[in-house]
């Protein structure tokens, strides 16, 4: 990536970085502060507006990954997105076993985990935050589908494509009120905001932000009875509708006016961003870590974001930065052999 790319998109790494803060800072307070947190706690739910913006955020991304001109697009794609999740992932996964020791796992389990795909299987994840990487692999295998299927003509139907999997979320929604049965509502809904994101990116390239509003208007005003039916009930994690509906709007008005107007990045956000991945995969851990020690409530807080930072940064430098460099040269000879063939077939 050049430099001139890099800061073009600078404030999405800032946003990304944000994101990850927020949900680490949600885990961490309601950890340690449990039955004695401000009243903004009760309105306002930190961690899922710290998701909703990653979802968002890799709607803005992950599409313009897969270009129809470049060779072999999608095993580049999937070659990539591997090198990207995988290995990093695979270092959370070893250290919450050793972590989290004293919460035995079968060797089902764990093999399922070690896949990423787990929720499929209706099998647990060993750490929590997993859940939101299958929602990512659901996202990646419908834009390569959408791809597949005409590689530019589907980007033009974007507000239909997010419309409908928010009302696939509505009707799921529906069935869950009625039921009382917990249905993954959270898919669709995902899907649908993922998908408004990459509106959001094609609209910033063409400064063309119609399309953008009407449909997360839309988005926000279907929010409102998707949580109202789907969270009235509370599941063990804690539901209020009200607070799902106020972290959501508060998600997408950050968003967009992030990523339409303000355009803000700077250094310490930047980089945040950049090592967002892994302070999401590690910060449970490191909360678990620091849980055993006899700081006070909010010291606890303080310290889980200081050595969240400090790991994920090693985690970084160490994992993430090889294995990236490591799938981008894969990339590399794999287009050069693709290359070649073609070459040489047309000889």
């Amino acid at each position: 990536m050049n430099s001139q790319h890099s800061q073009r998109f600078a404030h999405l790494d800032s946003i990304r970085g944000i994101a990850a803060i927020a949900v680490l800072l949600h885990h961490a307070i309601f950890t340690f502060r449990d039955g004695n947190l401000p009243w903004f706690f009760e309105y306002f739910d930190l961690g899922k507006f710290g998701v909703f913006l990653f979802f968002a955020l890799s709607g803005a991304v992950i599409p313009f990954s897969l270009r129809a001109e470049s060779i072999a697009p999608v095993r580049s794609f999937i070659i990539g997105r591997f090198f990207r999740l995988y290995p990093m992932y695979w270092v959370s996964l070893f250290l919450g076993l050793l972590v989290l020791h004293d919460t035995p796992h079968s060797t089902g389990v764990v093999v399922a985990n070690i896949t990423m795909l787990q929720g499929f299987l209706r099998i647990p994840d060993i750490l929590g935050v997993y859940w939101t990487l299958q929602i990512e692999w659901v996202f990646y295998g419908l834009c390569l589908a959408f791809f597949c299927w005409k590689p530019k003509e589907w980007l033009r139907k974007l507000n239909w494509i997010s419309l409908g999997f928010l009302f696939g979320a509505l009707i799921l929604a529906v069935a869950r009120f009625v039921l009382e049965k917990k249905l993954p509502v959270a898919l669709p809904l995902a899907l649908s905001v993922m998908y408004w994101g990459t509106l959001c990116r094609m609209a910033g390239d063409k400064s063309n932000w119609t399309n953008v509003r009407w449909v997360g208007v839309v988005i926000a005003l279907v929010i409102v009875p998707v949580s109202l039916l789907a969270y009235n009930k509370d599941y063990g994690f804690g539901e209020r509708w009200y607070r799902y509906v106020i972290s959501y709007w508060g998600a997408l008005g950050v968003f967009y006016v992030w990523v339409s107007r303000v355009r803000w990045s700077d250094r310490v956000t930047v980089f945040l961003g950049r090592i967002s991945y892994s302070v999401y995969l590690v910060h449970l851990l490191v909360i678990e870590v620091v849980g055993r020690s006899l700081f006070s409530d909010w010291a606890k807080v303080w310290l889980v974001l200081l050595l969240s930072v400090m790991v994920a940064s090693v985690s970084y430098y160490f994992v993430e930065l090889p294995f990236l460099s490591a799938g981008a040269l894969w990339v590399k000879r794999f287009r050069d052999f693709h290359l070649k063939r073609s070459e040489s077939l047309e000889r």
